[in-house]
């Protein structure tokens, strides 16, 4: 299984989630090691740059990460 290549570095779950560590992994697994490519904060990352990721977007935000994308 591949893993997102933001896997150690993201900054929601190192500053949103430290102290949920539980539901962390829980969300780690479906999208981190899992399916990464649907996640809201890859989506924005690859398309835009690790810049324009908000630290509170969370993954299944994709609506939101639509947003982004078109500048709003």
């Amino acid at each position: 299984m591949t893993e997102c290549i933001n896997y150690s570095k993201c900054r929601f779950f190192v500053e949103n989630m430290k102290n949920s560590p539980s539901t962390a992994m829980m969300v780690q697994n479906n999208y981190c090691k899992g399916k990464f490519e649907e996640c809201a904060r890859f989506i924005v990352f690859e398309k835009r740059g690790e810049a324009l990721v908000p630290p509170d977007l969370s993954p299944s935000e994709r609506e939101r990460a639509e947003l982004i994308l078109k500048g709003a």
